[in-house]
């Protein structure tokens, strides 16, 4: 008798066959459930010091996707060029005289709703040691890189000088999934003549994104957990 025959249609052997394809199916299933569950959110930060060429295409100002409102733009310079040093490297974003009202928008970004996301930042402003040079700040978050869509009031930084480099962080929690930018607003500025320098260096965004591209779990039926 053909062995080959004795083997393939023993009812032992077929009822194990069946029992790990079918303790294989519900490994899948559970595996696939599993990764569905921690891959909602996936993490990500963005870096921005200013001195990679690559994030200003066509020699720009303003790094790729970011905006900014107000009389006068941003300038990415090396630091001499208001008079001052770098935080890190050579190149900061800064102005020559800010006004009460300028705004500096980030990229928009896709977060995740229920997880925090977080700006940092440093910021100078050496010629502020007199209260009438000073600038304030107000940094918010919104939906949209226009002012008005800027609802979300995530913190400020007060009205005095900053001589030195000053390391500044805010944290905001979307309620819901979608697209949002921060945004920073100078909010008081020289009672006077205008013209002090200001700028920003090695700002930080973390936060998370919505997982888009998480595979479809295996749905169970009666092929993949009869036995399970």
């Amino acid at each position: 008798m053909n062995k080959s025959k004795i083997i393939h249609n023993n009812p032992n052997i077929l009822q194990m066959k069946k029992f790990f394809t079918n303790l294989l199916s519900c490994c899948l299933v559970a595996t696939s459930f599993g990764f569905a569950h921690f891959a909602e959110a996936a993490p990500f930060e963005l870096e921005y010091n200013f001195d990679d060429d690559a994030k200003f295409p066509q020699g720009v100002d303003l790094p790729e996707g970011w905006a900014e409102s107000g009389n006068t733009g941003f300038l990415r310079r090396t630091a001499d060029y208001f008079g001052f040093y770098a935080k890190s490297g050579d190149y900061v974003l800064g102005k020559s005289g800010a006004a009460p009202g300028d705004v500096l928008f980030t990229p928009m970004m896709k977060l995740k709703g229920g997880e925090p996301c977080t700006i940092s930042f440093n910021y100078i402003a050496p010629d502020g040691g007199l209260y009438v040079y000073s600038y304030g700040l107000d940094v918010k978050a919104g939906s949209a890189q226009n002012v008005e869509a800027q609802t979300i009031t995530v913190g400020s930084v007060e009205r005095e000088g900053y001589p030195e480099w000053k390391e500044f962080s805010f944290t905001f929690t979307p309620d819901a999934d979608g697209e949002y930018c921060f945004s920073i607003t100078f909010t008081n500025g020289p009672v006077g003549p205008s013209g002090e320098a200001v700028a920003f260096d090695d700002v930080f965004i973390t936060g998370k994104h919505p997982k888009s591209d998480t595979p479809a779990p295996l749905e169970p039926n009666a092929d993949n957990l009869a036995d399970c």
